[in-house]
């Protein structure tokens, strides 16, 4: 096990919301069951907790062209953290050319802020390695991924739906809307489609 209360204790992304205890491994693989469904060409913010008694390095990343090899192109988050503050966060960007409508796998790499910087493939020392699940969608397009809009005015935008590279089955997602609003900088917006049967 990994030990002196370092390691990853939460991961947040998307509807991901995992919490782990320092004593329970040092490669915990959690993609059979902590999914998530993203849109390309939308922002996730990423939060990922480590230890309370020392500064840890995070490195995170998101296996986009799905070849099996977590590649420098596919570093989402590197991060220290300075304790008080346990969090590394980061908005991640889900590029359009990514493999889409096929589980991909994210890995979160943790390891004392003394050692060696963790790798994909590198074992902790002191920290925590995990494996998640992401689904990059494109049954879903928006009319525009980005608008400025005056105080008091408002701006409509419109969401296409396609159906022909999914099976038959119900289908979610969340559409994020980040703003510079004070009071309401990250809004989530739960889409549901329903396939009911196949193209002709």
């Amino acid at each position: 096990n990994n030990c002196c209360n370092m390691g990853i204790y939460n991961v947040s992304f998307n509807t991901i919301n995992n919490t782990t205890s320092e004593a329970d491994g040092r490669y915990l693989d959690y993609s059979s069951f902590q999914k998530t469904v993203v849109q390309p060409g939308q922002n996730y913010l990423l939060s990922v907790e480590t230890g309370f008694s020392n500064n840890e390095k995070v490195r995170v990343w998101i296996d986009y062209n799905n070849n099996g090899v977590f590649e420098t192109s596919e570093l989402v988050l590197s991060d220290v953290n300075v304790l008080p503050n346990r969090l590394h966060t980061q908005s991640v960007f889900i590029p359009a050319s990514s493999v889409q409508n096929t589980e991909i796998r994210m890995r979160i790499a943790s390891d004392y802020l003394y050692d060696y910087v963790p790798g994909p493939c590198t074992n902790a020392n002191y920290g925590q390695t995990e494996d998640y699940t992401v689904k990059i969608n494109d049954w879903i397009l928006l009319s525009v991924t980005s608008d400025t809009v005056t105080p008091g005015d408002s701006s409509v935008i419109s969401a296409s739906f396609n159906s022909s590279n999914l099976i038959v089955g119900t289908h979610t997602t969340n559409i994020i809307v980040t703003s510079n609003d004070p009071l309401s900088s990250y809004d989530t917006i739960p889409v549901t489609l329903n396939v009911v049967g196949a193209s002709e």
